[in-house]
C-alpha cells in the first residue's frame, strides 16, 4: 500500500525538503503552503497522514489540527515545528495530534516516527518521545540549570531502579518521571527559583507548590499519566513531613521514594546560588544519615551500597 501524506509547511525550502524525502522512501505526498490548500486537499481527496508546521496562515497549525479533529479525526496528524513551547506542546496533544516533533529533525527520525503512526506501533523510544522532549526544552529555554538537573535526576533514577531490579518499563516510567519531575517550576518567579538568600515563609510556599503544578501540566497528556505519582510525590519524606500531602513510608510510592533520592543526590552535587556543591561522597554520607527520616532506608542502601558506589555517573550517560 502507498500512503498519502499531506505536508503543510509556508517555507519552500523545507517544504521541498520534505517532499523529497518522503517521496524517495515511497510515499505519495501532496504540498501544502498554508491551511487553506491543505483543507482543499482534505477535501478533494484521501490522505493518510497530516504533516504540519505550527507557523502556517490564514490560521496556524494548532488551528488546522482542531479542524482536522472535528471534520476528519480519522487522519493523524504530526506536527513538526521550529517554534516549539511547553504551551503548544500541550494543546497539540490535547488537541489530538500524534506525535510532536521540533526542527532540526534528523530525516530518520522523522520517517520512523511518520511509518510509526501511520502503522499503529508506538516508536521504539516510548511514548510520545518528541512531545516530551518538548516539555523538557521548553523548562531548558526557561531554566537551562533545573534542566540539567532534571536531566542528571533523570539517570540517577534509572540507575537506582535497575540496582533495585526494577523492570525495564518502571526503569524507563523513572526516566520520564525525572527530567520532567521539576516542569511546574517554569509557573514560578525565575527570581525566586534563584534567590541567593533565605526564603520568606511565604516564598518557601510558592516553591512547595511546583509538584502541584508539574502535575496541572502534564495531566492533560495520556501518556504520562503513570508517572503522575512520582512527580507529585517525590518531596514526600519518609517520616510524613514532606508535602504535598504529608505521606509517609510505604505509603509514598515506590516510585516517588526512588525519584526523591536520586533528586536529592543530583542536588547535593551541584553548584547552588547560597552555597558550593558538595562532593559525591559527602552527597552519600548526607543520604546515609537521612535515611528512615528524609529517605526510604532500602533506596538508599540500593544507591549507596550498589555496585555504583566510588565509580557514579556525575554527568548525564546512558543508565
Amino acid at each position: 500500500m502507498r500512503w498519502t501524506v499531506l505536508v503543510v509547511e509556508d517555507d519552500d525550502y523545507v517544504r521541498a525538503s520534505l517532499e523529497r524525502l518522503l517521496r524517495h522512501h515511497g510515499y505519495r505526498v501532496l504540498s501544502a503552503p498554508d491551511a487553506n490548500r491543505a483543507l482543499d486537499f482534505l477535501r478533494q481527496q484521501p490522505v493518510d497522514l497530516v504533516l504540519t508546521d505550527l507557523r502556517i496562515r490564514p490560521i496556524d497549525g494548532l488551528d488546522l489540527l482542531g479542524h482536522i479533529q472535528m471534520q476528519y479525526r480519522y487522519i493523524p496528524v504530526i506536527i513538526l515545528t521550529g517554534y516549539g513551547s511547553l504551551d503548544s506542546a500541550i494543546r497539540a496533544l490535547r488537541y489530538g495530534a500524534r506525535d510532536y516533533l521540533l526542527k532540526p529533525c534528523d530525516p530518520r527520525v522523522l520517517l520512523e516516527r511518520v511509518h510509526a503512526v501511520l502503522t499503529d506501533i508506538p516508536p521504539h523510544e516510548g511514548p510520545l518521545p518528541e512531545a516530551i522532549a518538548a516539555l523538557a526544552r521548553a523548562l531548558s529555554v526557561r531554566d537551562p540549570e533545573t534542566y540539567r538537573h532534571s536531566r542528571r535526576v533523570a539517570c540517577f533514577a534509572q540507575q537506582i531502579a535497575r540496582r533495585m531490579a526494577m523492570p525495564p518499563e518502571e526503569r524507563q516510567r523513572l526516566g520520564l518521571a525525572g527530567l520532567l519531575h521539576d516542569i511546574g517550576k517554569l509557573g514560578i518567579r525565575s527570581a525566586l527559583l534563584h534567590k541567593p538568600g533565605p526564603l520568606t515563609a511565604q516564598e518557601y510556599r510558592e516553591i512547595q507548590a511546583h509538584p502541584i503544578l508539574s502535575v496541572h501540566i502534564l495531566r492533560p497528556i495520556t501518556a504520562l499519566e503513570s508517572i503522575l505519582p512520582a512527580v507529585l510525590h517525590h518531596h514526600e519524606r519518609f517520616d510524613g513531613r514532606g508535602y504535598p500531602d504529608g505521606l509517609a513510608g510505604e505509603e509514598i510510592p515506590l516510585a516517588a521514594r526512588v525519584l526523591a533520592v536520586a533528586d536529592s543526590f543530583a542536588a547535593m552535587t551541584e553548584r547552588r546560588p547560597y552555597r558550593p556543591a558538595r562532593s559525591p561522597e559527602q552527597a552519600l554520607l548526607l543520604l546515609q544519615q537521612g535515611a528512615g527520616q528524609q529517605w526510604d532506608p532500602l533506596v538508599v542502601r540500593s544507591w549507596v551500597h550498589g555496585r555504583w558506589i566510588g565509580r557514579v555517573h556525575f554527568e548525564v550517560g546512558k543508565p
